[in-house]
């Protein structure tokens, strides 16, 4: 349903990015049920949403993600529908998230159009972001 996040009982450990995880894609998608379908660029917004005030973002990103990885494309877990993400959104999601966070938030704030709008590449956000666009970037149903 619009407007509403489902809470689990569950906390700790990685409960708590994950949930954020859940947040993040709610804002970008409006919707809890279309997470899954957040198979664009805006999955690099989402995660920097739901990681970038992490006081260690990347650990976090491994922890999210099936694998416990940062690298190549993989599943984003999270309470409800996990997430797909492409390896080259993982490239840029990797890039954003090592950067200092003023400077992460700034890029954030100012493009955040462009970086939420639905059908919107990996390749439009890295670049409006700031972020090298990775060789070969594709979104999740582009990479079969």
């Amino acid at each position: 349903m619009p407007n509403q996040v489902t809470v689990g009982t569950g906390w700790g450990g990685n409960r708590v990015p994950e949930f954020a995880v859940t947040v993040a894609y709610v804002l970008v998608a409006g919707d809890e049920s279309k997470g899954s379908e957040l198979c664009d660029g805006r999955v690099v917004n989402a995660m920097w949403l739901a990681l970038g005030r992490d006081p260690d973002p990347m650990a976090d990103f491994a922890n999210v993600r099936l694998g416990d990885n940062v690298t190549g494309s993989s599943v984003v877990l999270a309470p409800t529908s996990g997430l797909s993400m492409s390896a080259g959104q993982t490239d840029v999601v990797r890039e954003f998230l090592g950067r200092p966070r003023a400077e992460t938030t700034a890029a954030v704030k100012e493009h955040w159009g462009e970086p939420t709008a639905s059908g919107v590449t990996t390749a439009q956000v890295a670049k409006a972001l700031g972020v090298e666009v990775p060789k070969g970037a594709k979104d999740c149903e582009d990479e079969e």
